[in-house]
């Protein structure tokens, strides 16, 4: 029996579904690794997959970054800086596009951009790139199963995988936007005001955000057991959103898959 038929009908089905939706479509799609006879076609087939994937990759990191540009400055927001790693063409991107900046700890990061104090803009700034999980992701996934390609499956493990490899960071920075708004619309409708350091909790890095939390705890509101308690259920609430809005863009991204197929099946 599916796993799927053994959720009931419920919230819980509609929030984790997903992620079994996406647990079903990669082991359907890793059958291209055991096809053929013996241990030479694995090894040649992970091989092929493993070459898709890191040339994807090689390419998906820049134009990822290049997208949180393009989101910010089409909602309205404008770009400083770019911090992106040597090793994915940030020297030659740079003579194009001279707010990038060469030399990251990451491979690569939006860290000066302005979103005129607009959560819209700042949450399409992140989201943007990920357009490309809703648009090709699942589709290149199932095709790969069809075709028994293992380099297709390797280039669609990037674009499909995207919102799960980024759960704790542009995932958790949208679900950071997401929880931190509520948080502080709540304290308007109350007639309070929200603290300041609330918006620190809008991270792209998770073990960052720990890092500093434990740098700084005063700056996050940490001075007691309150004070720990309210910063521990803002980062779990942010986590946990972070993990319903990736699992939400996969499950976009499904839908257009099942839709490109059934379109293919009546032409």
């Amino acid at each position: 029996m599916s796993p799927l038929k053994q959720i009931p009908a419920t919230a819980a089905r509609f929030l984790f579904s997903p992620y079994l939706y996406a647990w079903e479509d990669f082991k359907e799609g890793m059958e291209v690794l055991v096809q053929g006879q013996g241990h030479a076609s694995f090894a040649r087939n992970g091989a092929i997959s493993l070459l898709g994937l890191l040339l994807c990759w090689e390419i998906y990191v820049p134009v990822h970054e290049l997208l949180h540009v393009a989101g910010c400055v089409a909602s309205g927001g404008k770009v400083h800086e770019l911090n992106m790693s040597s090793m994915y063409g940030a020297s030659f991107l740079k003579e194009i596009f001279p707010f990038i900046r060469v030399g990251s700890h990451y491979a690569g990061r939006l860290t000066g951009f302005s979103t005129g104090g607009s959560d819209i803009t700042y949450f399409i700034t992140v989201f943007t790139p990920f357009v490309l999980t809703i648009l090709f992701g699942v589709t290149l996934l199932h095709l790969a199963a069809r075709r028994k390609s293992p380099f297709l499956f390797g280039v669609s493990l990037v674009l499909a995988g995207a919102p799960f490899i980024s759960l704790t960071g542009d995932y958790l920075e949208m679900g950071g936007i997401v929880v931190t708004r509520l948080v502080h619309d709540l304290a308007g409708w109350f007639g309070e005001t929200a603290s300041p350091d609330l918006y620190r909790f809008r991270s792209d890095d998770l073990f960052r955000l720990i890092s500093e939390m434990k740098q700084d705890p005063s700056g996050f509101g940490i001075d007691g057991q309150r004070g720990l308690l309210r910063a521990l259920c803002l980062t779990l609430g942010a986590q946990i959103m972070g993990v319903l809005l990736a699992g939400w863009t996969y499950y976009l991204s499904r839908r257009v898959a099942l839709a490109l197929t059934i379109r293919g099946r009546e032409e």
